[in-house]
């Protein structure tokens, strides 16, 4: 864990904090105009740094209001007796502790996520990025030196933000992923789980093998081939993690193989004709929703579709 010094250091950002509060001050002014507002989601979307400055200044914000309607109260002319008075000292004592160990009380905190369809994208508590597949369970905590997301099921894409202090764990039945700063992939099924690097290095560790195998960008490594001894893959990382923005990239692909994988990134099932599995596909299927997935696909592969019942469709030819 950091000390609160170390915390204190990086609140106080000359950049990222200063501008955080200038734009929460405008916000609660009311008075951004479109083109302001539009800036400001810009600068908040352009690093991680900005949201992690603003979502801390926005809790001292609203931290703040209680000590805003006590000075309201006063100018209104009441008159607090020596116990009020003392009651709100002790209220301003506890909000500086508060303050000034926000860090360390959300160092306990554990977050929990769980996506039941679609795909959904999450801000973790240090500003670390996580798109999460449908099916996917989780949860994430800030503690003791270590960034720790355990992942029980699905799969999760992660954008670590780096902090050589802290190293960020990825924690899963089949074994453990160590990193301090990269973006890569864990995917689980019932017997194993899929290690794919895009940028930087991570330590892959099963649960049976006490050694640590070193991906970096396009690898990809399972921790059941890490137990037989199997060599890391070396792969297109970028092709294979399209579903991380949300779509799925075809390029020749065989219908059967690519319906396969719609099938596994919405959690659907799909009978397919036989007499067309075989069709070479090129194109680019969104994960929006699953009717509009397999609309896209059949549209793609001059095919007809139609919905079974629930999640359950059917492509077929005219």
């Amino acid at each position: 864990m950091l000390s609160k010094y170390a915390i204190w250091q990086k609140w106080f950002e000359p950049q990222a904090s200063k501008q955080a509060a200038a734009w929460l001050l405008k916000l609660n002014s009311n008075s951004l105009g479109k083109a302001e507002h539009e800036a400001f989601f810009l600068w908040l979307e352009s690093s991680s740094e900005n949201q992690v400055a603003y979502l801390k200044a926005e809790r001292a914000w609203e931290a703040g209001e209680a000590i805003r309607s006590y000075d309201a109260a006063r100018k209104e002319g009441n008159r607090f007796s020596w116990w009020q008075w003392s009651g709100v000292l002790s209220f301003c004592t506890l909000l500086i502790l508060v303050l000034f160990n926000t860090q360390s009380a959300d160092v306990g905190k554990i977050e929990t996520f769980e996506l039941v369809s679609g795909y959904k994208e999450i801000l973790l508590q240090d500003g670390s990025q996580v798109m999460l597949g449908v099916g996917s369970k989780g949860s994430f905590i800030l503690r003791d030196n270590t960034r720790s997301f355990t992942l029980e099921s699905g799969r999760a894409y992660f954008n670590v933000v780096k902090d050589e202090s802290s190293p960020f764990i990825v924690k899963s039945s089949f074994g453990v992923v160590r990193v301090h700063g990269t973006q890569f992939s864990v995917e689980l099924d019932q017997s194993d789980g899929v290690v794919t690097v895009l940028e930087g290095r991570v330590g892959v560790t099963s649960n049976r093998v006490r050694a640590e195998d070193i991906l970096i960008a396009n690898q990809q490594h399972s921790f059941l081939d890490q137990q037989q001894g199997i060599p890391v893959k070396s792969i297109d990382a970028k092709a294979l993690l399209t579903w991380r923005m949300g779509r799925l990239v075809f390029k020749g692909d065989k219908l059967a193989d690519a319906v396969e994988e719609l099938e596994s990134s919405l959690n659907i099932t799909i009978t397919l004709d036989q007499s067309v599995a075989n069709v070479s596909i090129v194109g680019v299927v969104s994960l929006g929703s699953q009717q509009d997935a397999v609309s896209a696909i059949a549209d793609i592969a001059n095919l007809k579709w139609r919905k079974i019942s629930g999640n359950e469709f059917f492509v077929y030819s005219e």
